[in-house]
């Protein structure tokens, strides 16, 4: 019997893959965590809230683009999304989730020996610091911070442990669009619903 959860919390974490042009300078695996809240309208409609922090390794290659040691890169993700939960028996069900998003992706450079005002390549294009095309004359290229719109969707496996709490093991695609510079993630979640 399905007992109804009015408000139902989610934390979780886990990696990501990558995908579209994210993948030619992020490694797949960076770790993330995720918690959410969702209000249901009934045994299975409901709206979902979700806030993730993800790391984007840079790859090997996207280093020598950026004539940089070494760098971090993330993103925040806030998600808002109708969710269907789907029981299937008493102990097993899922739910498919999708909406709109938002995307603050952020990264800072070590150093670089790449010098302002010459042309910008596909890493520093992705990046976000080109201005017309070259690195800016201030040097101002060594962090990156920018806002990107998008969506997401996907779907999880869920399994109860105990009336009204059940792990899940989630997968979802994350797309955000800013100017035409790209994040593309694919999210694998493993947490817990209460």
């Amino acid at each position: 019997e399905f007992r109804r959860v009015l408000f139902r919390s989610n934390v979780g974490g886990g990696a990501s893959l990558t995908n579209g042009n994210t993948k030619n300078f992020v490694r797949g695996g960076g770790g993330l965590a995720a918690a959410g809240v969702a209000h249901n309208y009934g045994k299975y409609l409901g709206l979902r809230l979700d806030f993730q922090w993800d790391n984007l390794p840079l790859r090997n290659s996207a280093l020598a683009l950026a004539q940089a040691p070494s760098a971090t890169s993330h993103v925040y993700s806030l998600m808002f999304d109708p969710i269907i939960n789907l029981p299937v028996t008493k102990t097993w069900g899922g739910y498919i989730l999708g909406g709109a998003a938002y995307f603050h992706r952020s990264g800072s450079q070590a150093s670089s020996t790449a010098i302002p005002g010459s042309a910008c390549n596909n890493f520093y294009e992705w990046w976000g610091s080109c201005f017309a095309g070259s690195l800016p004359l201030n040097g101002k290229f060594l962090d990156s911070s920018q806002n990107e719109f998008g969506y997401d969707f996907g779907g999880a496996v869920t399994r109860k442990i105990r009336p009204n709490i059940e792990i899940y093991g989630e997968f979802r695609y994350l797309h955000g669009k800013r100017s035409g510079i790209t994040t593309d993630l694919r999210p694998i979640t493993v947490g817990v619903r209460w």
